[in-house]
């Protein structure tokens, strides 16, 4: 009895909280990052438009769905119909909270947005931020298509 006793009597109980609640932390963040992930479902067809100031408004097409390997991970891609490209890949999409980023690689661009949620905060009804290319940023709202609008 008496070696135990010491033993508890030398360790710093705060060390030991401490050790624990890492511990239960780390264990934690694969079902926390899994359950921020798969808070909003942003998959399905997007559409807004680039408004530089000196073009025309560009409008842009975004094609999100869910990875083929059911990883939970979300590629798509993106058109720009009136320049006739289509099918451009998108590098990553990450979701963080409310916010959410695409790039894309093959334009060298990328749009970082906040996602704004209907009144029940369960639906993704747009996704608003900042189109980044060439050293530009351009506003972009894009709004979920119908599925009227995605048959035309």
């Amino acid at each position: 009895l008496f070696p135990y006793t010491t033993l508890f009597r030398s360790v710093d109980h705060n060390m030991i909280k401490q050790i624990v609640i890492t511990a239960m932390g780390t264990l934690m963040l694969p079902f926390i990052a899994l359950a921020q992930s798969e808070q909003y479902d942003i998959t399905g067809d997007w559409q807004g438009e680039l408004d530089a100031a000196r073009y025309e408004p560009i409008p842009v097409v975004l094609h999100i769905q869910s990875s083929a390997e059911q990883t939970g991970e979300l590629t798509g891609s993106l058109d720009f119909p009136s320049q006739y490209r289509t099918g451009l890949p998108i590098g990553a999409i990450r979701i963080n909270g409310s916010n959410v980023s695409i790039m894309l690689t093959s334009v060298q661009a990328e749009f970082y947005g906040e996602l704004t949620l209907d009144e029940s905060g369960q639906h993704v009804l747009s996704m608003q931020g900042d189109w980044s290319q060439a050293g530009e940023h351009v506003p972009l709202e894009l709004t979920r298509q119908t599925t009227e609008e995605t048959a035309q």
